[in-house]
């Protein structure tokens, strides 16, 4: 597992932070801890993945912009929880890649018609439809009309 980057506490400053920064900080913050959790769950799903990507960067560089722009964090400040919140994009980015792999490899291709060749090679050969697909392709809730298994099996 890479290592997971941490995102920096806020600053001690003199003055009070004004309420809404300090929600826009802790904001930031859950953010980041969900996508730290996911990762650490090992979520496999690149759809949720993607999405929560999107989230971060959305949210992490408006909320580190409006940051910036009270300018009662100092300049590393800023640049440390924008590199942690890129670092965590990067490592999301990587999960997508490796969840889209195995889900590629988790997809299995039924093979519903069987051909047998007889006569030793003589003749059109027997083609023989998996009875339980056939249901299942026929089923009232699927919609799919004869003529299209008949042509997507290369039947007619």
């Amino acid at each position: 597992m890479p290592h997971l980057p941490k995102l920096s506490t806020l600053p001690n400053i003199s003055q009070h932070i004004p309420g809404h920064l300090q929600l826009a900080y802790d904001m930031l913050n859950l953010t980041v801890n969900h996508c730290r959790s996911r990762i650490k769950r090992d979520e496999d799903d690149p759809n949720r993945l993607k999405s929560l990507r999107q989230q971060l960067f959305s949210e992490g560089s408006r909320i580190i912009n409006a940051l910036k722009q009270s300018n009662l964090f100092s300049e590393e400040w800023v640049t440390a929880c924008s590199r942690a919140v890129a670092k965590l994009r990067k490592v999301l980015l990587e999960r997508i890649e490796r969840a889209k792999s195995v889900e590629e490899t988790m997809i299995h291709y039924p093979n519903p018609v069987q051909i047998i060749q007889s006569n030793f090679g003589r003749g059109r050969p027997s083609k023989v439809i998996n009875a339980g697909w056939l249901a299942d392709a026929l089923a009232s809730n699927h919609h799919i009309t004869v003529k299209d298994i008949a042509s997507t099996t290369n039947l007619s």
